[in-house]
């Protein structure tokens, strides 16, 4: 149990932490590359400016989860509860967030690209203003409306299957 811990910068690339209880941990600036989080309670855990490219954390709880500047290229986050979560700035390039719960996260200034939201739910209640988008030749912004009309076509894209 890791409840509250503090693992500031630590090195945790490759990590077997699935099913870990991190509630409230501080892991801002830690490394968590090719990390098995899969099932692993982070409610309230900050992992501000962190490394997670590659991390494996499918039905993971991030709820109120902060990852402002996380890069999380690759990263498989499916079916995980990210209500409330703080991405702003993330980098989700590549990233799985299929069939997750986005309830009121906040994701301004996040960069997109190759991200899998098939399945996707609570796409109308989250709270961003403007997005980089980065598929093609240049990277686009979208902010105001176009946003939110983005997120809902890539939930309703792809071919996510539940199991």
């Amino acid at each position: 149990m890791l409840v509250g811990a503090e693992l500031g910068a630590a090195n945790l690339a490759g990590a077997d932490l699935s099913g870990a209880d991190l509630t409230g941990a501080w892991l801002a600036g830690c490394v968590l590359d090719d990390a098995d989080l899969n099932a692993a309670n982070l409610t309230k855990c900050h992992l501000d400016e962190c490394s997670a490219r590659m991390v494996q954390a499918s039905d993971a709880n991030l709820f109120r989860a902060s990852f402002y500047g996380a890069d999380f290229q690759r990263a498989n986050l499916s079916r995980s509860d990210l209500t409330k979560a703080l991405l702003v700035n993330a980098d989700l390039r590549g990233a799985t967030l299929a069939g997750c719960l986005l309830d009121r996260v906040g994701m301004n200034g996040a960069v997109f690209g190759g991200t899998d939201l098939a399945g996707a739910t609570e796409i109308s209640t989250v709270v961003v203003s403007r997005i980089t988008v980065d598929e093609g030749p240049q990277p686009r912004e979208l902010s105001g409306e176009t946003v939110l009309e983005w997120f809902e076509s890539q939930a309703r894209a792809g071919t996510w299957q539940d199991g």
